[in-house]
């Protein structure tokens, strides 16, 4: 199948190796969760608007911080969504890893912006808003080479990170916010897209 969103994405990774659990941060209106078929499903976002009352299901209107202080999990996949700023993305992201088990994905949303406009860090009505979640994808890539990671040229950018070690560290980050878009066309290789999916 040619996979060609975040839905197809994680539906692929979820069935291709069996996983049992799913979280999704940065929820929202219940799109991309109500899509995804996993036989446990658990969505966080501070704007509830969807509930889900199944054994199996949980929608938490909170923030992402707030939800990983329960120390809910593990959980097999987690989709990143939430707010699209660099430093928040950064929190979700060594969270989600230290929620994750073992072999278990990260998959990020909105890791390619397609123009400087799109990755400014104020929301504007009307265009597409992929944030600096660029950077956080960068910096992962960055600080832990050896683990498996790799963009997805679909949807926005989609940020695969395979879990081969235990626990990250949110660490060296002040390098990241003087970057700039021009500074990414020049260094896309730093990011490892890819066309395809082989995992």
């Amino acid at each position: 199948m040619l996979i060609t969103n975040r839905v197809e994405l994680i539906q692929d990774l979820i069935d291709k190796h069996s996983f049992q659990s799913y979280l999704e941060i940065g929820a929202r209106d219940g799109f991309t969760f109500n899509a995804v078929k996993c036989p446990s499903k658990y969505g966080v976002d501070p704007v509830l608007r969807k509930t889900f009352e199944r054994p199996g299901f949980g929608y938490y209107a909170m923030t992402s911080d707030d939800f990983f202080k329960m120390g809910r999990g593990p959980f097999d996949l987690i989709f990143i969504d939430g707010l699209h700023l660099y430093e928040q993305t950064l929190k979700d992201v060594v969270n989600a890893w230290n929620s994750l088990t073992l072999e278990g994905f990260i998959v990020m949303h909105d890791c390619l912006p397609a123009n400087a406009q799109e990755c400014v860090r104020e929301y504007h009505e009307g265009w597409p808003w992929t944030g600096d979640v660029w950077k956080s994808f960068l910096w992962f890539r960055s600080v832990y080479p050896d683990v498996d990671s790799y963009v997805v040229d679909i949807d926005h950018g989609c940020g695969v990170i395979r879990k081969s070690v235990e626990n990250v560290t949110l660490k060296d980050t002040d390098w990241l916010k003087d970057l700039t878009f021009e500074w990414l066309q020049a260094h896309m290789f730093e990011m490892n897209v890819r066309d395809d999916l082989n995992v």
